[in-house]
């Protein structure tokens, strides 16, 4: 029954510019990490490269890790290849455009063929997010927003604050790692 279920995720949230949601202070860092550093290596020729020099392994720690420092966990994040079977759990997690709740980290995100991993996936969608203004705040909460011409292909809830965390991790975990000693974070 829940299979026929419609899940309506085309309106796009009421979006502010980035000097109203972030601090002045965390809007340069935030916006420079995640739009240009944080980028796929095709979006961005300052991008660290994590789409091309972490492996598989190195990304799932490091999203393990993420999701950790978070306090969340992977089942409030779904990665999508066809939009009618999650319907449901779209709704679950009170992600829909009529029962949007931020009430904790979530978000779903629709896979791309050309990006296989889904951290890949993560900041490939909030990349898009800064570049096009589509980010929203409620509350403590920003919702960041990936779209194409005619549907939502992301819509996930973060903090400020987990997006500085974030940004502390993913740098820790560079400077760990041999492949990115050569790169200035």
């Amino acid at each position: 029954m829940m299979a026929n279920i419609i899940v309506n995720i085309n309106k796009d949230s009421i979006y502010s510019t980035l000097d109203t949601i972030f601090s002045n202070d965390n809007l340069i860092h935030l916006q420079n990490f995640y739009q240009y550093k944080m980028a796929n290596t095709k979006d961005s020729p300052l991008s660290l490269k994590l789409d091309t020099t972490l492996s598989d392994t190195e990304k799932d720690a490091l999203w393990q890790e993420l999701l950790s420092s978070a306090n969340t966990v992977e089942t409030n994040f779904i990665f999508i290849d066809n939009f009618s079977q999650y319907n449901s759990d779209i709704l679950q997690l009170h992600l829909s455009d009529t029962n949007l709740l931020c009430d904790r980290l979530k978000g779903f995100l629709q896979k791309k063929k050309t990006i296989p991993h889904k951290i890949d996936i993560l900041f490939n969608r909030i990349r898009n997010s800064f570049a096009h203004g589509r980010i929203a705040k409620v509350d403590s909460y920003l919702i960041f927003e990936d779209k194409t011409t005619n549907q939502l292909t992301a819509r996930i809830v973060l903090t400020e604050n987990v997006l500085i965390n974030w940004k502390k991790s993913i740098e820790l975990f560079l400077e760990k790692s041999i492949n990115f000693n050569h790169i200035q974070l």
